[in-house]
């Protein structure tokens, strides 16, 4: 389970202070299917960060299967979130020198696989997305839903508890943003699937909604 208290997360913008998140609660259960949506500057992508262990609240705590992310050490945090979490982005975030196999084998390199492990896994889920003739080619060489699916195989190759997408449709038309959404729900296998959405109807899909505004949970349906 997921279990936000209190979560708070402040910027200094200039003189302004912005409250991103301002006093979060939430909790979210083991295999729940979530979707967070809001205008641009509601908080949602904060909170997935919070949520992902990318960032620390001001104060608060973002608790996972008990245990609470804040107190980890850095080099604790990044194995907590290699065993745990998949992050699927809008802009891939793929690196454009590797191949679309050597860009899912990255968190396998700080598992310490060995390389015919990790190929092995690699392909697997390469071919699991429908890339399985796209295994040598690199992210210039593919389209925006190709690049996609590589970074959903990279994401879940971990085989993680949790898969977080953010805006993981944005960059993409409406078919092959379709297409996309249908391979994350496909994936999910009992995981925990967070989803981050300016896209009401996309929103609206998943059977648990959370909708934020400045920074607060403004409704929440579906059972959170």
């Amino acid at each position: 389970m997921i279990r936000i208290e209190n979560a708070i997360k402040n910027y200094q913008v200039g003189q302004t202070q912005v409250h991103a998140c301002n006093g979060i609660w939430l909790e979210i259960p083991d295999g729940a299917f979530v979707s967070v949506s809001g205008r641009s500057g509601s908080g949602k992508t904060t909170l997935l960060n919070l949520i992902g262990g990318k960032e620390k609240p001001d104060s608060g705590k973002i608790l996972i299967d008990g245990v609470d992310i804040n107190t980890l050490s850095d080099k604790e945090l990044s194995r907590f979130r290699n065993e745990k979490i998949g992050f699927v982005f809008q802009s891939f975030l793929l690196e454009p020198s590797m191949t679309a196999l050597e860009n899912v084998e990255l968190p396998l390199i700080v598992r310490k696989y060995s390389k015919e492990k990790r190929r092995r896994i690699a392909k697997e889920i390469l071919e699991k997305v429908g890339l399985k003739e796209r295994l040598d080619h690199k992210p210039g060489q593919l389209s925006g839903g190709e690049r996609q699916r590589v970074s959903i195989a990279r994401a879940i190759c971990t085989d993680p508890k949790i898969l977080i997408a953010d805006e993981p449709t944005g960059n993409l038309d409406a078919k092959t943003g379709g297409q996309i959404m249908e391979l994350l729900r496909s994936l999910k296998e009992g995981r925990t699937f967070i989803l981050v959405t300016h896209d009401e109807e996309l929103a609206r899909s998943a059977p648990v909604q959370v909708v934020m505004k400045d920074g607060k949970i403004v409704s929440k349906e579906g059972g959170v």
